[in-house]
């Protein structure tokens, strides 16, 4: 999972992980290197997580609520609980969401294929829809890594 998001968010080819070892001893690496969050890190990571509901367009706090909760559980998962506490997000919930989340998607697909008239019942998610709200448009610089030590010689990836 983490492999095709990092694809999909235009991740260089060569800092693709291969498998799980790779992937898990590449983490091991980066979290040897990455501080402990400050003051402006957790602010901004609380922040980001505050403000994906508005994002999509939920406006009303009362609704935003259980949407910021839930993506703090999904979080929570996907870096673990040590980085999550080091951020301040709130406590796990008992029931884990990304398996359910990935039981669901295979769920839909299978009722996709197998039961007739289910598309036209099914309401799904429009991902190309999903990418255009992510889609911060274009920068005036480039947030690429370079493919060298010195960026006046780095070519594009």
């Amino acid at each position: 999972m983490w492999r095709y998001t990092a694809w999909i968010m235009g991740v260089p080819e060569a800092l693709l992980f291969e498998d799980y070892d790779a992937a898990r001893r590449r983490f091991e690496i980066g979290m040897l290197c990455e501080p402990v969050p400050d003051d402006d890190a957790i602010i901004m990571a609380n922040s980001i997580v505050n403000s994906a509901p508005l994002l999509l367009g939920v406006k009303d706090p009362r609704e935003r609520r259980p949407f910021a909760t839930f993506i703090y559980q999904v979080c929570r998962e996907l870096v673990g609980d040590e980085l999550a506490d080091q951020f301040m997000f709130p406590p796990s919930r008992k029931i884990p969401q990304v398996p359910l989340l990935w039981l669901k998607h295979r769920l839909r697909r299978a009722a996709l294929e197998w039961i007739p008239g289910f598309h036209k019942l099914d309401r799904g998610y429009d991902y190309m829809e999903m990418l255009d709200i992510s889609n911060v448009g274009d920068f005036e610089q480039s947030y690429s890594l370079p493919t060298t030590l010195h960026d006046e010689a780095s070519r594009s990836w």
